[in-house]
Parts: C-alpha cells; sequence; structure tokens
C-alpha cells in the first residue's frame, strides 16, 4: 500500500498530483508538515493548483527491483487504493510529470470514468526497456 498525503478542504474537488520517480507525497507544505513540498511553485494557497479551491492527494511510489520490477499500472493501482482507503471515488483532475504523468496515464486507461481532466507534461504513453532500466538504476 502506498503513502498518502492530502491537504486541502475536504469537501473540495480532488486534483491527484503525480512527480517524476524521486518525487514524494510531500508534495506542497501543509499544516502538518509545513516543510516546502517538491512541487511547492505551484501546489498551495493562491497558487496555480490552489489548496483553497482543491483537495490535493499524492502518493509515494511502490518500490521495486529486478524480478520484482513495477509498472506504472502498478503504481496506478496503488493510488486507486490509496484513494479508497480514505473514501476519495471521483477525480477532478489528475496532473502528472514525467513518471507521474505515465502512472496518470496508466490511471485513466484503468479508470477513465473517475477522471474528469488529466494533464500529463513531459511524459510518453509507454516505457521504452531503456527507459525502464534507467528507472531501476535511479531507484
Amino acid at each position: 500500500m502506498s503513502a498518502i498525503e492530502i491537504t486541502g478542504p475536504s469537501d473540495a474537488p480532488v486534483v491527484v498530483v503525480l512527480g517524476g520517480i524521486s518525487s514524494s507525497r510531500h508534495v506542497t507544505a501543509t499544516a502538518s508538515n509545513p516543510t516546502p513540498g517538491w512541487w511547492n511553485e505551484f501546489v498551495g494557497a493562491a497558487k496555480p493548483v490552489d489548496t483553497l479551491q482543491y483537495r490535493v492527494a499524492s502518493i509515494d511510489y511502490l518500490s521495486g527491483s529486478g524480478d520484482n520490477a513495477l509498472s506504472t499500472h502498478h503504481q496506478a493501482r496503488a493510488l486507486l487504493d490509496a484513494l479508497d482507503d480514505v473514501n476519495i471515488g471521483n477525480l477532478h483532475a489528475v496532473i502528472g510529470a514525467s513518471y507521474g504523468g505515465m502512472v496518470a496515464l496508466a490511471l485513466a486507461e484503468l479508470h477513465p470514468s473517475r477522471i474528469e481532466r488529466l494533464i500529463v507534461i513531459g511524459a510518453a504513453h509507454q516505457s521504452t526497456s531503456s527507459a525502464t532500466a534507467q528507472r531501476s538504476l535511479q531507484r
């Protein structure tokens, strides 16, 4: 199971934000963790992804290596499980950059009815063998 972090009003539309392979669930500073997140410039109060208007969620990716290498579909299923665990159904948007964009595309393939908007930044629709090898080395 992936760890999830959620910030913003509990009744607001949910936006999932997914970053590159080295990102974490800590996207922005929150009341419970005021240290800057990896996308603090874009996510937060009165920022492009406004945590006063949206409930923002993100996860820590599952890890795997060698014969247990995990696909973007594994990560998308882990995200769905984490969202289900906190009773989040439909998503206003999923924003994914780099590897997070690939996970977002996998999520849209698995459950398109749960996502209203999909924003993918700098990600391919599928991974090449060399990209998979590089991610394994990065991990």
